[in-house]
């Protein structure tokens, strides 16, 4: 006997459904909820090219409806042990090959698949079960960005106005992806590659002129730079942040779902240098980016028992390190910070001069302690209230990489606070970085060009010349 899954799942009963789960034993709330979310379809029909009115069927299960499949599988639970039934009582016999028989296969259109059309489908733009670590399971990313670049026109927006659509549009279309899956390398350069080719270039059929170094943009406004937003530490900082989630929120049904399956947060697996061997892709994403960005989470200091004096942070400053000349039989009788306050509640002033130096010590017994019987709280230090959020993330790693590009002076600040349209604000910006298309910087780039000023004819035409020394200029 062939079954033909495909058929029974378009055909099978509602009122089939509704007895199987009542002799499951479903509470009645859930029998009316799964219900509801059966009998709710309505579908039309295309007619000559022109659609029906709407009508409700009988039959059939929701097509990319990610309860579809658990009930059929419940439908599928009642066939096979009804198969099984009969064939106990020898009313159905089973087909008997020898061992040398061959097994014949199912045709390419058998059923026992699962079609494209009826895979579990999407949430908020994201596929539910893709692989992310792969390049080419992202495709449609890549496609669904660069045909939206495709559709607006270079030649009437200013660099001001893409700097907006790449943050509010194209930055927005991955960050579902971002949120749950640590990007492949080659994805992210792809990315980042077309957002500068959209921001720099006239059209995306001609390698632009890069003016400045992507690190350059990727700074703060006030260091130098235009706040480009990096794919690769956004795409940290979201994952951090549901790992930041599950490991507070200990109540929440994903905290509870996967501290019950991997027995810790992210976080914890983190500090202890451990990943599971079996662990879905994006738990693993959430371990990997916490072991990157666990030197950000602290220490509130309560009772004191539960955080190590050395190993981590408490303080401000950072990680604490004992005198050279402390020995191995006082590191190991003093090591978590309750050993440095007295029954008081206060700090030993004597222990803590006798096992620090004298800065550290003294950062020390400027903190006021905090006797309550509560335990120690992680909290995010780079936020001055302790709460992670995905812009202190972003700026933490990002402020981690070293650059010889930032340049902090007022001058930055001053140019935007200036109460100037924005288009203007990238132009000055653009002067004093030098990335202007004037004759001088042209032929820095090897272009071969006659570097006279087109205005007054007499020097070579430079970024200082053409917007402020120039005479003609200077007239306007």
């Amino acid at each position: 006997m062939k079954v033909d899954l495909n058929k029974a799942y378009d055909k099978v009963s509602w009122v089939f459904i509704e007895g199987v789960i009542r002799k499951i034993n479903f509470p009645e709330r859930w029998v009316r909820w799964i219900m509801e979310c059966i009998t709710s379809v309505s579908y039309p029909l295309l007619i000559n090219g022109e659609p029906t009115k709407w009508f409700n069927p009988s039959v059939g299960l929701r097509q990319g409806d990610p309860l579809s499949p658990y009930i059929f599988i419940l439908c599928m639970e009642v066939l096979s042990r009804r198969v099984s039934f009969l064939q106990g009582s020898g009313i159905l016999t089973g087909i008997k090959p020898e061992h040398t028989t061959k097994i014949p296969t199912y045709p390419k259109e058998a059923a026992k698949r699962v079609k494209q059309e009826k895979t579990l489908g999407t949430y908020l733009g994201c596929p539910m079960d893709i692989d992310g670590r792969s390049t080419s399971a992202l495709n449609f990313l890549v496609e669904r960005v660069h045909q939206k670049v495709l559709s607006w026109k270079f030649q009437c927006l200013s660099q001001a106005g893409k700097l907006v659509l790449i943050h509010s549009i194209l930055i927005a279309i991955l960050s579902h992806i971002m949120y749950v899956y640590l990007l492949p390398k080659k994805f992210v350069t792809k990315m980042t590659s077309f957002c500068l080719q959209f921001f720099w270039g006239k059209s995306m059929g001609k390698k632009p002129i890069y003016w400045r170094k992507r690190e350059v943009l990727e700074m703060r406004k006030e260091e130098g730079g235009l706040g480009f937003r990096n794919v690769s530490m956004l795409n940290k900082a979201l994952i951090f942040k549901q790992a930041w989630r599950i490991h507070k929120e200990g109540k929440s049904l994903v905290s509870r779902v996967l501290k019950g399956k991997y027995h810790h947060s992210p976080i914890e697996l983190a500090k202890r240098n451990k990943m599971p061997s079996k662990v879905s892709w994006e738990f693993r994403s959430m371990i990997k980016v916490a072991q990157q960005m666990k030197e950000g989470v602290g220490k509130c200091i309560s009772n004191g028992r539960s955080t190590s004096i050395t190993e981590d942070v408490w303080l401000k400053c950072g990680r604490v390190a004992l005198k050279q000349s402390i020995g191995e039989e006082e590191r190991s009788e003093y090591t978590k910070v309750s050993h440095l306050i007295n029954a008081a509640g206060n700090w030993n002033c004597s222990l803590v001069w006798r096992l620090f130096p004298f800065h550290t010590a003294r950062t020390i017994l400027c903190n006021p302690t905090l006797p309550l019987p509560d335990e120690d709280k992680d909290i995010w230090i780079a936020d001055k209230t302790g709460k992670y959020s995905t812009k202190s993330g972003y700026w933490w790693l990002m402020n981690k990489r070293q650059t010889n590009e930032v340049q902090r002076c007022n001058s930055w600040r001053v140019l935007w606070s200036l109460r100037i349209p924005r288009r203007w604000k990238i132009l000055m910006w653009k002067i004093l970085q030098g990335c202007t298309n004037v004759k001088g910087n042209l032929q820095k780039w090897g272009i071969e060009i006659n570097d006279i000023c087109e205005v007054c004819g007499t020097v070579s035409e430079t970024a200082e010349h053409l917007f402020r020394d120039c005479p003609i200029i200077k007239r306007v």
